[in-house]
């Protein structure tokens, strides 16, 4: 595809179509029962990847038909658009909606099941399976991670939003519940977030990677999106944070501790551990140009209270002596500098485990990391995940400099993007303005054009 922005030619791909904002219901609600089953089977949890989160979907946990139901209805609507893989995306596509109805006897394009029926609802699926071809992903490893015989785990929200965060076995991908309003939300942006993915490779927002609803017969809408996880790597991220630019209220508290699996720290956390991002000057540059391209295309859409994700491995004496990379000399440069190619990228990961080969030992792998390009890294083909972008090139991650004989892999990405700057977030401006009236300018609820500004002197001020 020659010019991968939208096309304004109106024309409609599918037979089986609703009209684009006609899902009817409730507002994303997630039954308490199903909530209380997080906690109840905390005795049921199961380490199946070294960053593993949440408690694994059993037979007799109350998300196991929720869950069902995600994989039928992925795995049935997503096979069959694959048929217009070149067909120029087009307005009318962005605004197509694919409905299927899933009787328990089955029909002519669903299959026979046991569970109750249900309606489920793919929006714009040519949109975002040329998103996933944009970054790699073949239908099949899609449908694998999302929709294997071995379950999804479930995570409550660990934040305010009330969403449920369902992961992949092979933690690659996030399923997250989201409300009825995010959802327009994001079908009323998608062409323009489509046409910059589509022109920033390197981007660090969310990738986006479908856009679905269930409606249960006698049952609410749950709406949900399934997107990238910014850990995706096989190396344990020792510490993680949640950073907005804003100062006021941004603590982790030993409320929040207690109801989450793994800390994520917040902006005040950040500062006063006195934490720094070690990276070279070149590295540090291309970052924050991509950070203000996105940061800009996040203003102009009207988005703030976004985060930047950090996750930090802290690299040990016996990573050094433990971790390897074979087959070197056939490794290729993945670039990202321009476009993507066509091909898929994607990399084998033999085991979890910390011996990845028997050839070259990691030590290597940051040797010159100080003034060489990330693009020379030979563990690009060795990351399992999707195509790879700049920021990805060690284990899924950044490679920092030598820092008093020590070095760390850092893991990034732009979260949270659906908090529009509506009157609700207008209206906390002025409240929480007149609290903090001295420090309203590091609130969170801000203007877009402020957030990005304040957001990117953080991020600017984090580097060592």
């Amino acid at each position: 595809m020659e010019n991968p922005t939208i096309s304004s030619r109106r024309e409609s791909y599918v037979v089986k179509t609703i009209a684009p904002l006609g899902v009817q219901g409730s507002p994303n609600v997630v039954s308490s029962p199903l909530r209380n089953s997080i906690i109840d089977n905390e005795q049921k949890k199961k380490k199946w990847h070294v960053n593993g989160m949440g408690s694994v979907i059993y037979k007799d946990h109350d998300g196991f038909t929720l869950m069902k139901q995600i994989q039928m209805g992925i795995r049935t609507t997503v096979s069959q658009v694959q048929e217009k893989k070149d067909k120029e995306v087009t307005i009318s596509d962005i605004n197509n909606v694919l409905k299927l109805d899933f009787p328990k006897k089955g029909s002519l394009y669903t299959p026979f099941h046991q569970y109750p029926p249900f309606k489920f609802y793919d929006y714009a699926p040519l949109a975002f399976r040329q998103l996933r071809d944009r970054f790699g992903i073949k239908l099949q490893h899609y449908l694998i991670s999302l929709c294997h015989e071995q379950s999804l785990s479930i995570l409550g929200t660990p934040g305010k939003s009330g969403s449920l965060f369902f992961f992949s076995a092979d933690m690659q991908y996030i399923i997250k519940t989201i409300t009825k309003a995010e959802s327009k939300f994001l079908r009323k942006i998608l062409s323009n977030y489509y046409n910059h993915v589509m022109t920033n490779p390197s981007t660090l927002i969310t990738r986006f990677y479908g856009l679905y609803s269930i409606k249960p017969q006698d049952g609410r809408n749950v709406r949900f999106i399934v997107m990238n996880n910014v850990f995706d790597t096989n190396v344990y991220v020792e510490e993680r944070y949640d950073l907005k630019g804003s100062t006021v209220g941004r603590t982790l508290s030993e409320k929040e501790k207690s109801k989450q699996e793994t800390f994520i720290f917040k902006d005040n956390d950040f500062l006063d551990k006195k934490r720094k991002i070690h990276v070279a000057k070149q590295v540090r540059d291309k970052l924050m140009d991509q950070l203000k391209r996105d940061c800009s295309w996040l203003e102009s859409v009207k988005i703030m209270d976004y985060s930047l994700l950090l996750g930090v491995h802290k690299v040990t004496d016996e990573d050094m002596a433990n971790m390897t990379v074979s087959d070197t000399n056939s490794l290729v440069d993945d670039s990202a500098s321009g476009p993507l190619p066509p091909e898929d990228n994607h990399a084998k990961v033999a085991s979890t485990s910390s011996t990845i080969g028997n050839s070259t030992l990691l030590s290597n792998l940051f040797r010159n990391t100080e003034a060489t390009s990330m693009e020379a890294s030979p563990l690009s083909k060795h990351f399992h995940g999707s195509k790879l972008n700049e920021f990805q090139k060690f284990f899924g991650g950044l490679p920092s400099v030598e820092v008093d004989g020590r070095r760390e892999i850092y893991f990034v990405g732009i979260i949270d993007l659906l908090q529009q700057w509506d009157s609700r977030k207008q209206l906390e401006n002025l409240w929480k303005g007149s609290i903090h009236w001295g420090d309203k300018k590091n609130i969170s609820a801000v203007s877009p054009k402020l957030y990005a500004s304040r957001f990117l002197q953080f991020v600017e001020k984090s580097f060592d």
